[in-house]
């Protein structure tokens, strides 16, 4: 019999009907095959049919798998999942270790600048945590700086590395003249820029409610700011125009006087249904697992289809995950091209996703403001990759495959706590390893790898 969804291994061993008793009668040794089964006559209870046997052991190692296991193959390869990986669960031993040395890996940057969209939480946050480690200098945008900067500050090797991290912030890629300004700031610090990783994403549009326990979530860390992180943090022109990049007052890190649509306010909330008694969806100081707002409401924007998304969040989605990019690629490509080939490369990174792709066959009708954003910035990287080339710089998408669960209805969080197979088989450090590898290739590699114009997916390069 088949293992449901959810059902313990060890139901083989008692479930009704294994019995030599409860097993179906056995046509007599003179009925033809394909006898009906109401012709045959009953054989005598002597003559049974034996018991089936059980592989006792296979059973218990089934048993024995990490919740979530029973997928029957390889997340990446399809293989069939003989024991599985020591760390991946959903992988094969072959790909589980490659991921795993790559998840682990790093590159020599010492003196490098890179700036990372998007680097307060999720992938974001440990891409620039693997690009500290590596001795990189970061610059990180986000709408929640002193949120951002307390996360950094509770990392155990905060002390080695923050002298070399800035937050600014807070800083809404959907409006692009502070996106624009953010660039010219850039050019008047910095000769020269190494890396810059496109991740920040406009992914789900939330309720009021989560942005109003945001805020006060936001207006605590401010409050409670160690000073050691407190350095951590920049002014961005849409919290001080005019002194973009400048140290943050005291006044301003604690969040006094702050424009409530800088902090997320220019993001659109849910309207119509989405929004209707919501209330009941975002419980009162519950966080989810990446310690934002728990979020249970059992429809959002990731749900949605055409005719149920309005204008206003559709270029808000579009604006944050290609026009912002685009401005970034094309305002900073001369810090990004060295002076000279002494000088190495330049790396971009658009961070993508599954959304982007139009080789997928089976094409789902949600979200498709999500897909044609993200098929914008592959787009972006496909056509801008010759030319940036003949400039040293590099420029590759990536997709960092199935991290994070968007889906409605906290299934995400409910996953990690609870014995299903919707968990994710990577987690952020696996797809910050990813977004970074085309990165780290190259400069462990810098006569050899010349990769670019690419979309990344499990290491390697796949279809658009």
């Amino acid at each position: 019999m088949a293992i449901q969804a959810g059902e313990p291994a060890t139901a083989l061993l008692d479930t009704p009907g294994s019995t030599p008793a409860a097993l179906p009668a056995a046509p007599p040794a003179t009925a033809p095959s394909d006898a009906p089964v109401a012709a045959r006559a009953p054989l005598p209870a002597a003559a049974a049919a034996p018991a089936p046997q059980v592989d006792i052991d296979a059973v218990r190692r089934a048993a024995s798998l990490p919740p979530g296991s029973f997928q029957q193959s390889c997340n990446i390869c399809g293989s069939a999942l003989a024991g599985g990986h020591h760390f991946y669960h959903q992988l094969c031993v072959g790909c589980g270790d490659l991921n795993f040395a790559k998840r682990n890996a790093l590159a020599p940057m010492s003196g490098k600048v890179a700036v990372v969209t998007g680097g307060r939480v999720r992938i974001g946050f440990h891409i620039v945590l693997k690009l500290l480690r590596c001795g990189c200098h970061v610059l990180t945008t986000t709408r929640y700086p002193a949120d951002a900067a307390a996360r950094y500050g509770r990392e155990p090797d905060f002390e080695e590395w923050r002298g070399r991290l800035e937050v600014v912030g807070p800083l809404d890629l959907c409006d692009l003249g502070v996106t624009e300004r953010f660039c010219d700031a850039l050019h008047a610090r910095f000769e020269r820029i190494d890396v810059l990783i496109n991740n920040a994403a406009q992914t789900l549009t939330r309720a009021p409610e989560w942005f109003e326990a945001m805020d006060r979530l936001e207006e605590g860390a401010a409050r409670d700011l160690p000073p050691a992180s407190r350095q951590l943090l920049l002014e961005s022109a849409s919290s001080a125009p005019g002194k973009l990049l400048t140290a943050a007052s005291s006044a301003e890190a604690r969040g006094e006087g702050r424009d409530a649509a800088a902090e997320g306010g220019n993001a659109p909330v849910q309207e119509g249904p989405l929004g209707e008694g919501c209330g009941l969806h975002f419980p009162p100081d519950r966080l989810d697992e990446s310690m934002q707002p728990l979020d249970l409401s059992p429809i959002n924007s990731w749900s949605r289809k055409l005719g149920q998304i309005g204008t206003s969040e559709m270029l808000h989605t579009v604006a944050a995950n290609a026009v912002a990019p685009f401005i970034l690629c094309s305002r900073l490509r001369g810090l990004l091209a060295p002076p000279d080939a002494a000088s190495g490369w330049g790396h971009i990174v658009n961070v993508n996703a599954l959304e982007g792709k139009f080789s997928v066959t089976k094409k789902q009708s949600s979200h498709p403001h999500t897909n044609m954003a993200k098929a914008a910035l592959n787009m972006l990287t496909c056509t801008a990759a010759i030319d940036l080339a003949q400039a040293r710089v590099l420029i590759n998408s990536v997709d960092t495959g199935w991290v994070t669960d968007m889906a409605p209805g906290g299934v995400g969080v409910l996953a990690s706590i609870h014995e299903t197979q919707v968990a994710p088989p990577l987690d952020e450090v696996d797809g910050a390893a990813r977004v970074l590898d085309p990165v780290f290739s190259h400069i462990n590699d810098p006569t050899g790898w010349r990769q670019r114009g690419k979309l990344w997916k499990d290491y390697r390069i796949v279809r658009w």
